[in-house]
C-alpha cells in the first residue's frame, strides 16, 4: 500500500511505487509535469510528515525517511539517502546512494522548535557522492561537490550554524 496519511499524494502526478508516501501530506502537491517527465517515487520511500511534498525529481528506493525530508527537492536522490528530519529539504543538487543521513527523524524527537533543526543536506546544491554527509547538520547549505565517503560527522562540510 502507498499514499497513507491525511492528504498523502494529494495533487501528486508522479509515479508512486509500493509502500511509499506514508505520512500526513507525504508526496502532496508535486510538479504538474511530473507524469509527463516520468518522475518516480521508488518503493519504501517518502515516509514522514510532508516527506517528498512539492518535489520535481526522482526519489530512489528507501529514501526520504523523516519529517520534511526531501520537501521541495528538485534534483535526483539515490537509494537509501536522505534519512532524517529535514534531510535534503530544498535540495537542488544530485545525491548518490546512502548519503545525507542523521538519526533523528521526527519533530517530536527534538527539544524545542523542530523547524530550527539542521538536517543532513538541508538546502544543499552541490553534487553529493555515495556514503557521504552523515550526521546532523552535515553538508547543510553546501554548494560544492562532495566525493564518496566524505563528511561523516555531525556538522561536517556545513555552512549552517546555530544561532
Amino acid at each position: 500500500k502507498s499514499c497513507i496519511g491525511k492528504n498523502a499524494c494529494h495533487m501528486n502526478t508522479a509515479i508512486v511505487r509500493v509502500e511509499s508516501c506514508i505520512g500526513d501530506f507525504a508526496c502532496s502537491d508535486n510538479s504538474l509535469d511530473a507524469e509527463e517527465n516520468g518522475i518516480e517515487i521508488s518503493s519504501l520511500s517518502c515516509q514522514g510528515f510532508y516527506a517528498c511534498s512539492m518535489i520535481a525529481t526522482n526519489i530512489g528506493i528507501n529514501s526520504c525517511i523523516g519529517d520534511y525530508s526531501c520537501q521541495l527537492a528538485s534534483s535526483e536522490i539515490g537509494d537509501g539517502s536522505c534519512m532524517g528530519l529535514f534531510s535534503c529539504f530544498i535540495n537542488s543538487g544530485p545525491i548518490a546512494n546512502g548519503s545525507c543521513r542523521s538519526d533523528i527523524t521526527k519533530c517530536d524527537e527534538v527539544e524545542g522548535d523542530c523547524t530550527r533543526y539542521l538536517g543532513a543536506c538541508l538546502s544543499q546544491s552541490g553534487e553529493i557522492g555515495n556514503g557521504s554527509c552523515v550526521g546532523e547538520n552535515s553538508c547543510c547549505s553546501n554548494t560544492g561537490d562532495i566525493p564518496d565517503n566524505n563528511c561523516l560527522e555531525p556538522d561536517s562540510c556545513s555552512n549552517c550554524f546555530e544561532e
